[in-house]
């Protein structure tokens, strides 16, 4: 079984990090190879590449809330993922979500290359709903998404997790004095974006005299540095960071 040739699967979609818990456990079970779509620009391509993974850029647009550039690129993105499955030929499609993943799930569909789709966040959103019309199964994370979805072919799951998080090999952190430790994580651009906008006083407020941690994606992080900064958090570029306390 491991003397054939590798089994090639196209992973795609917003949320990689469900991604590389699924990568890593379909590698013990099996002989397949990875192939990832996704954009240049993203945090996950310095992951995907560090995995000597074959990455993909997919230059596509969004159709929820988009502009006219936006539209424009949609079906750009639909024919150059027609052209990157066509190259890699893979046998499965397995979408994370989000709209880079639509045009690559219906290009397969076109092609009759087979697609499962996971969703997870409780509420679907579009790009999802309309992979999960074309895939073979909808894989969910929460018992309320059911409802989105396709009775028959949807599977309750929960979400992937990656053995790093039951067994950290990271370097630990050091929060200084023996104080109230509060740990501050996510990677939504909007989400810390509004603790700047709204709430960056109150932050300040609340979290002074405690430790904090934090982990998340490096766009939010220079989007809230001003709010964090001044609650005494510091970021280490989506790595773990801590501070003393303030």
């Amino acid at each position: 079984m491991r003397g054939e040739n590798p089994v090639k699967i196209v992973v795609t979609g917003g949320h990689h990090t469900p991604a590389l818990a699924v990568m890593a456990e379909l590698k013990k079970r099996g002989n397949f190879q990875f192939h990832f779509i996704g954009h240049t620009t993203s945090v996950e391509k310095r992951t995907i590449e560090r995995l000597k993974i074959p990455f993909y850029n997919l230059k596509t647009g969004k159709l929820y809330k988009s502009g006219v550039g936006d539209l424009l690129k949609i079906p750009f993105g639909f024919f150059q993922a027609l052209g990157l499955l066509l190259k890699i030929r893979p046998k499965l499609i397995i979408s994370f979500g989000g709209y880079l993943a639509a045009p690559v799930v219906l290009a397969g569909f076109i092609l009759r290359i087979p697609a499962v789709t996971h969703e997870q966040t409780v509420v679907s959103g579009w790009a999802n709903r309309f992979s999960a019309r074309l895939a073979r199964k909808i894989f969910v994370s929460w018992e309320e998404s059911l409802k989105f979805f396709h009775k028959e072919k949807t599977v309750l799951t929960g979400n992937p997790l990656r053995e790093e998080i039951f067994n950290p090999a990271g370097r630990k952190i050091s929060l200084g004095r023996d104080l109230p430790t509060v740990y501050l994580t996510g990677g939504s651009f909007s989400v810390f974006g509004k603790i700047q906008f709204h709430s960056s006083n109150r932050l300040c407020f609340r979290l002074s005299g405690l430790s904090k941690a934090h982990s998340f994606k490096e766009p939010a992080a220079q989007t809230s540095s001003k709010a964090l900064h001044c609650a005494g958090i510091l970021w280490g570029g989506g790595d773990w960071s801590s501070s003393s306390s303030s």
